[in-house]
């Protein structure tokens, strides 16, 4: 196991176990999170996205993004600013900063409609 793999394996595992308390969904199913319940599919996205956005760790910020991309595309394009709406502070600089650069790495067809998500806040930034 090199060093980097090492260094991240917290972090990695804070991820598989966040994900797991959600119907027992493994980090494995990711490319077929599709196939599953609208309700446990997009409480996994919601999940991923918080990690993309929300925190200070740039090593949970990347391994979020990371997951996000494993997700079907298509299914990834339908769901992500829906769900995104439910669980992130568009007026938080920081939230809609990382809210971007996902949009932007992994459903950039949709990086104006995420652009125009956050005109409507309330933060003039």
């Amino acid at each position: 196991m090199g060093t980097e793999t090492m260094r991240n394996a917290p972090y990695s595992r804070q991820v598989c176990n966040a994900l797991k308390a959600i119907d027992g969904f493994t980090i494995e199913e990711l490319p077929r999170l599709h196939t599953y319940s609208v309700d446990t599919s997009e409480r996994v996205l919601k999940e991923l996205i918080m990690f993309a956005c929300c925190p200070s760790n740039h090593t949970l910020i990347i391994l979020g993004r990371k997951h996000i991309q494993r997700i079907n595309r298509k299914w990834r394009l339908e769901h992500i600013l829906d769900v995104a709406k439910e669980c992130l502070d568009f007026s938080d600089d920081w939230e809609y900063q990382r809210f971007l650069e996902l949009v932007d790495l992994s459903a950039f067809e949709l990086l104006k409609d995420a652009i125009l998500i956050g005109k409507d806040s309330d933060n003039a930034e």
